[in-house]
């Protein structure tokens, strides 16, 4: 009842190509899915938004989806880091099965620096300070920095940061060391 529980997930045009929840890759945030580990329901490091169930009361407990991630881009990511950093867990059970379209090119407008800002607030409100350097040397080479890099968004990022660590019973050290993340 106080866990986020996902499904695997499908490519619907290739049912063969699955991915049994994912683990970052690079400092942009970038992911990697994971292969099958068990037949049974089991702990992943974080979960696609695909699909996501959780009960209502523990959705409000753990506040919701990160209403400062503008649009579309990790926060699938942010609320599985932060269940799991909060001392809850991220199950995945691989005998349930649905579908996603994956797509080559959206159908509407992505703007890449909304993805870029998310990756740094997620970054910014859940990594120590090696980390958040990893992350912004990273995100500099990309033309649109400046854009979503200000004092004020710093400032906003940090205060969601010191609000959450209030209520943390883990840090990102602990979840990189559980889930062997380089």
């Amino acid at each position: 009842p106080e866990s986020i529980v996902t499904s695997t997930i499908c490519n619907s045009t290739c049912w063969d190509a699955k991915g049994y929840g994912f683990v970052f890759n690079s400092w942009d945030l970038g992911m990697s899915w994971l292969p099958k580990m068990d037949a049974k329901p089991y702990p992943i490091p974080l979960a696609g938004g695909a699909l996501m169930m959780f009960g209502r009361a523990f959705f409000g407990k753990i506040g919701g989806f990160d209403s400062g991630m503008i649009k579309w881009g990790r926060e699938d990511s942010e609320i599985s880091f932060r269940t799991w950093t909060m001392g809850h867990e991220v199950i995945i059970d691989p005998r349930v099965e649905a579908g996603y379209l994956f797509r080559e090119r959206f159908p509407y407008e992505l703007d890449d620096s909304i993805v870029s800002r998310n990756v740094l607030r997620f970054s910014v409100i859940h990594f120590n300070k090696d980390r958040i350097k990893k992350v912004i040397r990273h995100l500099k080479s990309c033309s649109d920095f400046h854009s979503y890099y200000d004092k004020r968004t710093l400032n906003e990022f940090m205060q969601k940061r010191q609000d959450l660590n209030l209520r943390k019973a883990y840090d990102d050290d602990w979840f990189f060391e559980k889930f062997n993340i380089k």
